[in-house]
């Protein structure tokens, strides 16, 4: 089998020259991460629906044929260097740094060590991200030979990597923020989004230290209830972030009545939408 350099990218997920043939498992997993996180006033972060996004995660995924899988806070501490950088952020000030303990950023952080500590080869998505033509058949490849590959360039709503990438990334990206703290300070905005971009950017461009592609976008509409096909026939997969549907909504690409704690709903609205405009190149659910 013929492993990708570096610079190079697979146009298919399952592309026998490009990809690893992972253990034979039906169905195959998919991971997210969740924990509550503290807000700067010390209160938990329980109003913003939580548990409706994480059910309409899992039904979406297990719907195509996935086994859905939420990782918490206690799958974090199975990693080796749980402790280590927990710590560097734990005493931090919850008044003045921008990433503390128990903080949204301080989650998503954790998150990659999470998935490091599963000590597997797979795939993980945001639990705001939702399939539209990945298939459970594409669970079982890793795509570019198992190199970490981050499908919406640098944001890191959908991720496949084997798990020795998994291990490199969630070290480099917690460390890239902690040294940007060093730099300028705790309180610079700073997730671990930019960390992911930084590191692409300050990495030669013959070996960049991840793949970054773009097959997972928004709300691939031209106007309401219009969607752009040509857009949406590339996407693996949706991510309805809070940003995204702010956007949305401010561009009448979709209703004003919808909240951003009911976005999960817009995921089969899309898919509805694909199946009727896009006749062409309708997608097949075999699942």
């Amino acid at each position: 089998m013929a492993i990708l350099a570096p610079n190079e990218v697979s146009g298919s997920l399952q592309d026998p020259v490009t990809v690893v043939r992972k253990e034979p498992q039906v169905p195959p997993n998919i991971y997210t991460f969740f924990e509550m996180n503290t807000k700067r006033d010390g209160t938990k972060d329980i109003d913003a629906g939580h548990e409706f996004m994480l059910e309409a995660w899992k039904s979406a995924w297990a719907a195509r044929g996935w086994n859905p899988i939420i990782l918490t806070l206690d799958d974090a501490k199975k990693h080796p260097d749980f402790d280590y950088y927990s710590n560097q952020f734990m005493k931090l000030s919850s008044n003045e740094a921008f990433i503390f303990g128990g903080s949204y950023n301080y989650m998503c952080l954790m998150r990659w060590l999470a998935m490091a500590a599963q000590r597997v080869d797979g795939w993980m998505s945001d639990y705001d991200t939702y399939p539209l033509h990945i298939t459970s058949s594409d669970g079982h490849y890793l795509p570019n030979g198992g190199k970490f590959t981050v499908f919406e360039r640098y944001v890191p709503s959908l991720i496949s990597a084997s798990a020795s990438e998994w291990d490199r990334l969630a070290i480099d990206v917690i460390e890239q923020v902690l040294d940007k703290f060093a730099a300028e300070g705790t309180q610079v905005r700073y997730s671990d989004m930019y960390a992911l971009e930084d590191l692409w950017n300050k990495s030669p461009e013959e070996n960049r230290v991840f793949i970054a592609i773009l097959r997972v976008d928004s709300y691939p509409y031209a106007e309401m209830h219009k969607m752009d096909c040509e857009k949406a026939s590339n996407l693996l997969a949706l991510h309805l972030a809070h940003s995204y549907t702010r956007h949305a909504r401010d561009h009448g690409l979709i209703p004003d009545s919808l909240s951003d704690n009911e976005r999960y709903k817009y995921s089969t609205v899309i898919e509805q939408d694909w199946q009727e405009q896009c006749s062409s190149n309708r997608l097949n659910l075999r699942h």
